[in-house]
């Protein structure tokens, strides 16, 4: 911070305020700059501060730079999604986001869910639009709303999961399902289940909604694709109008996630393998931000330097030194 110690007022320009990128978090943050009064030393251990309110005004040439940064994340994650909006929520020149609708009767839920995308993120979600081609692009994530009977049409082959009139789920959400029971009724006469594959089944999804996370299949980049759907438009309008409550918002995570009212969800899980978004390979990257989190490697690293070349110093002296004595 600075002194400001004129009773006149003061003011200070061209001055820098370095704040670390460590402390930031994904989503949105706040810098909160104020000024605050510091009571005189009077040698008691109460004093008065006399004086008016403190004024403070930042100058409207001030502004914030951010310096070039790596980016990466992890995909996909519901999590990051409900408490940032993340991957619609990015820089400006990230790809075009969009919400496929088959219809009108869509509109309502892809509204809403944009709506409570950009409370999130705090700010307009320019590079998100609603259309109603079904069509899966081939940049930029996706979220596809329908029914089973309007999912047939997009191509879900690629997808551990998928919803249609036919329905394929990953024996991963059965050896889930069995071996809650099991943990919970602490029966250990048999293993857990561990089987591999998929099941294949036409059923309808009833009353409750289905939110499915998967790697875009057609992107031309690392880009992540959501499915929400129900059994019929009405229904998803009433099971978005749920999922963004502030009661179950809250409760996103994993990549399958399946609810029925506003309060609590049916199934979370993660059935999906996990994928990079970014520089995910950017060795120097990894380096700069280890570095940053652990600042102490720093400090570590200058005094091995200083170590190092003092004893670099002291062999050429000790070295120097024999041979003046040769000379002699």
């Amino acid at each position: 911070g600075l002194y400001l110690g004129n009773e006149n007022g003061e003011a200070f320009r061209d001055y820098q305020l370095r704040i670390p990128a460590r402390f930031f978090k994904g989503g949105v943050n706040n810098i909160d700059i104020g000024a605050t009064m510091r009571a005189p030393l009077a040698g008691v251990p109460c004093d008065d501060v006399f004086g008016s309110h403190l004024v403070f005004q930042i100058n409207h040439s001030s502004s914030i730079e951010l310096p070039e940064a790596g980016n990466v994340a992890v995909q996909p994650d519901l999590g990051l999604f409900s408490e940032t909006g993340y991957p619609f929520a990015r820089y400006k020149t990230a790809p075009q986001g969009h919400i496929f609708i088959p219809d009108d009767l869509y509109l309502d839920s892809a509204l809403t869910l944009a709506g409570k995308l950009a409370q999130v993120a705090q700010s307009p979600l320019l590079n998100l639009e609603v259309s109603q081609d079904l069509a899966v692009t081939e940049s930029g994530s996706v979220i596809i709303l329908g029914t089973p009977a309007s999912l047939n049409t997009v191509s879900q082959d690629a997808f551990v999961s998928s919803i249609g009139d036919t329905q394929r789920w990953p024996y991963r959400l059965q050896n889930q399902l069995y071996n809650r029971v099991r943990d919970i009724t602490n029966d250990k006469s048999y293993k857990q289940m561990r089987v591999t594959g998929v099941t294949v089944q036409e059923a309808d999804l009833g009353n409750q909604a289905v939110l499915l996370a998967e790697e875009h299949p057609s992107s031309n980049a690392s880009d992540t694709l959501f499915i929400i759907a129900a059994q019929t438009p009405a229904l998803l309008k009433a099971r978005v109008t749920d999922l963004t409550s502030l009661s179950l918002w809250g409760q996103l995570a994993g990549d399958f996630f399946v609810w029925d009212n506003n309060l609590s969800p049916l199934l979370v899980m993660q059935v999906n393998e996990k994928f990079e978004v970014g520089e995910p390979n950017n060795h120097w990257l990894t380096l700069r931000l280890w570095l940053s989190n652990n600042p102490w490697y720093w400090l570590l690293s200058f005094l091995l330097l200083v170590c190092i070349v003092s004893v670099f110093i002291f062999v050429l002296l000790k070295r120097r030194n024999k041979q003046v004595q040769n000379s002699w």
